[in-house]
């Protein structure tokens, strides 16, 4: 993503919004990773490589205020 990344582009949204409802989607399935963008704000996760109908559920259930983890990698966290 460019010219921010999607943490920077997370933390800048909160800070403007602080109830926006993100969704953080990226092929990085580093813990590390999903753990800082879920710190910074983001409501969800997804991976790049799921199904269009896990991308949809995670936007449907992150709309209405809930969390949504990729089932790839909930295990892990």
């Amino acid at each position: 993503m460019s010219p921010i990344n999607g943490f920077e582009a997370t933390r800048k949204i909160i800070k403007d919004n602080p109830s926006a409802k993100i969704n953080g989607l990226s092929g990085n399935k580093k813990i590390s990773h999903i753990k800082n963008m879920l710190k910074l704000g983001s409501k969800g996760y997804v991976v790049k490589s799921s199904s269009f109908e896990i991308i949809i559920e995670a936007i449907m259930k992150v709309s209405a205020g809930e969390k949504y983890i990729d089932k790839e990698i909930q295990e892990d966290l």
